[in-house]
């Protein structure tokens, strides 16, 4: 059996009193291990949805802790055969969110009596099938647990869902999102962003804080330790050409569009140095300028140093490899393409230090990922929400590292990305005032 922290062991003694419980702790202190605890203690059968950036660390946690898990990965098939092959013996079940919404048979199938939504923000949107789906099985299981480290990374919008989850019965009283919005907040003059009403922040907060615990790490004094900078990278003048015209006439060679997500999409392609449109026909034409830049920084000031490097595109990340391994610098990549057993592979060579730099897709490792090894981060191309930023931060961190931990934001030079940057630390600001005060309003 693991031992507890003192902090854990008094998030527990507050859980055991509750049917359901939200767990909104700080990534890296230990959360998954509280949620467990409290469905042993709970029921006799436990499902976990959980994304599957988390599913090594849950397993390995279940196992340590003296629990049996039954992993259900890959197609609806295999994910019945493992579930046969646990004669529903096993403590634990854990599957993705994809999955249980493909397949939501499955949840019958093992019957559980605890359900745990881990990175609960995963439902956050209103509209997804996925959200549709967990909120019904919700209601049909008596113990339920959200777990997360930041509720609400970009909106006050996104406790509705997770709350309602957490109730199976809607939040502050309302059953319906639209009506619940309607009433706590007011539109743009576009009618895209909405705002809450005077007064609903506040209220929205108290609401939380009767279900929630929060705890960050300062609070049991492990404060993370982190160093953010900027660099800005001229950005060729092929590119911006191509970006000048595309953001002018909504034009790129010969493709054009009158929709503000493709071109939005043309554009941060152009700033991380690849070409859309149709170059795409030629899978290898890009100009990799930012990671020749960082590349001099790996053989001067980060020459031992591991790093993870970020990217959003998976032709990126294969660009940001092959110009690592032709200047000599032993590297690894991971994508959502990469099969389970090849992540597990290529993470552990990474960690134990046989490759110096991961280039990842940060879709793919912002949940759950332990990169507590590596000191230095990067961001080849930069994430525009909070949500995404807030985990990716945490990937490094540590309560034993002393170390604090270098992020950079390599940011392209009169695109985007300059304006993206200014608005994740405004994000930023603003979600660690209304953290602060769900800590307190905690009873």
């Amino acid at each position: 059996m693991l031992t507890l922290w003192q902090w854990q062991k008094e998030v527990l003694q507050w859980s055991l009193n509750r049917d359901y419980i939200g767990l909104l702790l700080q990534q890296r202190l230990g959360k998954s291990l509280i949620a467990k605890r409290w469905a042993e203690a709970k029921g006799t059968r436990a499902l976990i949805v959980a994304p599957k950036s988390t599913h090594l660390d849950w397993i390995d946690l279940i196992k340590a802790d003296g629990g049996y898990c039954c992993y259900m990965e890959g197609s609806t098939h295999k994910k019945m055969q493992a579930l046969k092959a646990s004669d529903l013996q096993a403590d634990f079940y854990l599957i993705n969110p994809e999955g249980l919404r493909a397949c939501p048979d499955l949840f019958y199938e093992v019957s559980p009596d605890v359900l745990i939504l881990d990175e609960s923000i995963v439902i956050s949107n209103a509209k997804a099938k996925q959200t549709k789906v967990l909120l019904k099985l919700a209601k049909e299981v008596r113990y339920r647990a959200i777990l997360t480290g930041e509720l609400m990374p970009d909106s006050y919008e996104q406790t509705y869902t997770q709350l309602s989850f957490l109730l199976a019965s809607g939040f502050m009283g309302i059953s319906n999102f639209w009506t619940w919005r309607t009433k706590y907040f007011l539109p743009d003059f576009w009618g895209h962003n909405y705002e809450p009403r005077l007064g609903a922040g506040k209220e929205i907060k108290e609401a939380v804080a009767k279900h929630c615990y929060t705890l960050r790490a300062k609070d049991v004094g492990r404060e993370v330790k982190r160093i953010n900078q900027i660099r800005t990278v001229d950005t060729p003048g092929k590119i911006l050409k191509l970006y000048e015209k595309a953001k002018r006439e909504w034009v790129l060679g010969e493709s054009s569009t009158k929709w503000n997500v493709s071109l939005h999409n043309w554009l941060t392609q152009l700033a991380s140095g690849l070409i859309p449109g149709e170059y795409e026909k030629d899978k290898n034409f890009y100009l990799p300028y930012k990671i020749r830049y960082l590349i001099e920084e790996l053989h001067g000031n980060f020459k031992n140093e591991s790093m993870v490097i970020w990217c959003r595109y998976i032709r990126e990340i294969n660009m940001v490899y092959r110009e690592l391994v032709a200047a000599g610098i032993t590297a690894t990549k991971v994508s959502g393409t990469t099969s389970m057993d090849n992540r597990k592979k290529r993470l552990t060579n990474f960690r134990t230090g046989k490759k110096q730099v991961l280039v990842m897709q940060y879709v793919t490792g912002m949940m759950g990922l332990n990169l507590s090894n590596c000191s230095v981060m990067v961001y080849h191309s930069t994430p525009y929400t909070r949500r995404y930023r807030g985990q990716l931060d945490a990937r490094c961190d540590s309560m034993n590292k002393e170390e604090p931990t270098l992020i950079l934001d390599l940011v392209a030079a009169g695109t985007v990305e300059e304006r993206a940057i200014r608005i994740l630390q405004d994000k930023a600001i603003k979600n660690n005032r209304v953290t602060r005060h769900l800590k307190e309003l905690v009873k």
